[in-house]
């Protein structure tokens, strides 16, 4: 299996990053720094995604044991 190293793929990366940024009408280093920026807020984005699913899953109703479930409940009270 082939590791990739940035010596190799160097070239490849500094073009693609070059096109993207000439698209944009940016500088090379503006780019990649706004790309680092993104980064860092999609980072902090997907810590506060897990804190607020942790929080949602920390909050669920869980049934006490020896309780109906709602279905069961609903299905005897069709059934009178």
């Amino acid at each position: 299996m082939v590791t990739p190293h940035v010596r190799t793929n160097i070239n490849s990366f500094y073009q693609r990053t070059r096109l993207l940024a000439n698209r944009q009408n940016r500088s090379i280093s503006l780019h990649v720094r706004k790309l680092s920026f993104r980064a860092l807020l999609e980072k902090k984005s997907r810590k506060q995604q897990l804190q607020v699913l942790q929080s949602i899953r920390s909050r669920r109703f869980t049934i006490p044991e020896g309780e109906d479930f709602s279905l069961e409940v609903i299905r005897k009270d069709r059934k009178r």
